[in-house]
């Protein structure tokens, strides 16, 4: 019997073993072999472009050193020809330099351009360039040289003038003198070539650095945009059309017209008319006609109060003409954008803009295509107009005039927008007011906001006429605070039939009586 309880408790401990056993193996079934790699300090930075230009006396020899270490002077600071007795045969030399300081490979353009009207005078003073520089010791030296055309024809871009390509931390040197031709006769004295000039440097970047396939992704960058920081630069500058860069505020009493195609690359400064009964940028009467809109400020708050005609943008009498409006910003005392007339074709693109008027942010009497998309339209009825608060007021406007069906068949579409609008003076408060027939709005992701109460007789969101297609997608609507329902802030104009519109709501067609 003894013998057999040893057995017993050896077969057991053995079985016991051998579940251990087991539990191990089973354990390391799931230790697959295992490695990691870690790439630390990845970088995602953008280079620097950044160019500057220095001149120098031109009768002496080109100096080698920069700004600072030698005769280089900051171009920025001052005017490089800046004299007023001029007389034939009277010359001026200037060594002009261009450095790249920054990180990235550039390419230039060096131009002259007019800041005003340009007289006769130009005709008669001859442009002298040479690249590389060399010195102009003597009028003698200037004489063996032909140069590349007069005055008006560089003020008009026709004459060549100094470009070129550079590698960060590099710099070209070249030379350009003015003198007055001899023959210039009695009927040049006492004249301007105008206002004055610019002498301009453009740069943009190179096709040097490389990604993953080539160094073509900026082939198509352009040397094409004019700087400005005066009214008068603009003004000659809008007059050309083309690429703007605005480069300091710009205040302004009267208003600024566009009639070719421009794009206006505000750099962040504001463009502002501050008196009388006018409007920024004017593009009245005018055809095929683009105008772009980045990263610029139009400012038409502080203009006359009284005044119904003050304007951010006016678009009047116009066929075919695009507005398109990207990070900016535009106010108005009366209206921000404005299409009136006998518009045909008229289309208005925002996009990330902000939109602010004391009546209407957006004032529409003409047929057009709208597309708003991450903005911010907003109007506040907190001025007087003829001793009395303005009425009418709306934020977005789609107007008949004289009972003409102009907006007839628009087509307005709002995507990621905040539509706001606050009544404290008026006798109308109405944050999207149709006042024409068979218009078409869709409305996406937006928010409506309705602050205060007018004194009058209207507190809307919405005002429509008839045959209205509008559709509201994942909108949210508030009224002094509180999320409110839309079907209590649509309202129809008395005359209409309300039945002729269709109204959707995240899917469902609202019925109104």
């Amino acid at each position: 019997m003894s013998k057999t309880k040893v057995t017993k408790r050896a077969l057991i401990t053995s079985a016991l073993s051998l579940v251990i056993c087991i539990s191990m193996l089973l354990g390391t079934t799931y230790a697959w072999f295992t490695d990691s790699v870690v790439s630390a300090g990845n970088i995602i930075k953008s280079g620097t472009l950044d160019v500057e230009m220095y001149y120098a006396d031109g009768t002496k020899a080109v100096p080698t050193a920069y700004e600072g270490e030698g005769a280089w002077t900051d171009a920025s600071t001052g005017a490089i020809f800046n004299y007023d007795l001029w007389e034939p045969g009277y010359t001026q030399v200037r060594h002009i330099q261009i450095k790249n300081v920054g990180t990235l490979a550039l390419k230039y353009k060096v131009q002259i351009v007019a800041n005003g009207t340009v007289s006769d005078l130009a005709d008669v003073i001859d442009v002298y360039y040479m690249d590389p520089a060399e010195q102009i010791a003597d009028r003698t030296d200037l004489a063996a040289k032909t140069p590349m055309g007069t005055l008006t024809a560089a003020l008009a871009g026709m004459a060549a003038t100094a470009s070129g390509r550079l590698a960060a931390g590099k710099a070209d040197t070249v030379t350009i003198a003015l003198k007055m031709q001899e023959s210039a006769g009695n009927e040049y004295q006492n004249k301007s070539i105008g206002t004055d000039f610019s002498i301009q440097l453009l740069a943009t970047q190179d096709t040097v650095e490389n990604d993953s396939f080539d160094n073509q992704y900026d082939a198509n960058a352009e040397l094409n945009f004019v700087p400005v920081a005066s009214v008068e630069g603009l003004t000659a500058a809008l007059e050309n059309g083309g690429n703007i860069s605005v480069d300091e505020n710009i205040d302004t009493s009267a208003r600024f017209n566009v009639t070719k195609d421009t794009t206006i690359n505000g750099n962040g400064q504001t463009i502002a008319v501050n008196t009388g009964d006018n409007r920024v940028l004017d593009l009245s009467d005018t055809t095929g006609v683009t105008l772009n809109l980045n990263d610029v400020v139009l400012d038409a708050s502080n203009a006359k109060v009284d005044s119904a005609y003050v304007r951010g943008v006016s678009l009047y009498g116009n066929e075919d003409v695009t507005l398109n409006v990207k990070g900016s910003t535009i106010k108005s005392i009366y209206y921000a954008i404005n299409v009136a007339g006998a518009n045909n074709g008229v289309n208005i693109n925002l996009a990330n803009a902000s939109v602010a008027a004391g009546w209407a942010a957006l004032n529409i009497w003409s047929k057009s295509e709208v597309n708003v998309k991450d903005s911010y339209l907003s109007g506040t009825n907190d001025k007087t107009y003829n001793s009395v608060g303005w009425n009418n007021f709306a934020t977005v406007v789609m107007n008949y005039q004289d009972a003409n069906t102009r907006t007839k068949d628009s087509v307005l579409n709002f995507e990621n927008t905040v539509i706001e609008g606050s009544s404290t003076t008026g006798n109308r408060q109405v944050l999207v007011d149709f006042r024409d027939d068979y218009i078409t709005a869709n409305f996406t992701n937006c928010t409506f906001v309705s602050n205060g109460t007018p004194n009058g007789f209207d507190d809307f969101m919405f005002l429509f006429c008839e045959h209205e297609t509008v559709t509201f997608t994942n909108c949210k609507f508030i009224k002094d605070g509180a999320e409110v329902n839309v079907a209590d802030y649509i309202s129809f104009y008395d005359h209409n039939d309300p039945a002729t519109s269709t109204i959707t709501v995240d899917g469902t067609v609202l019925t109104f009586s």
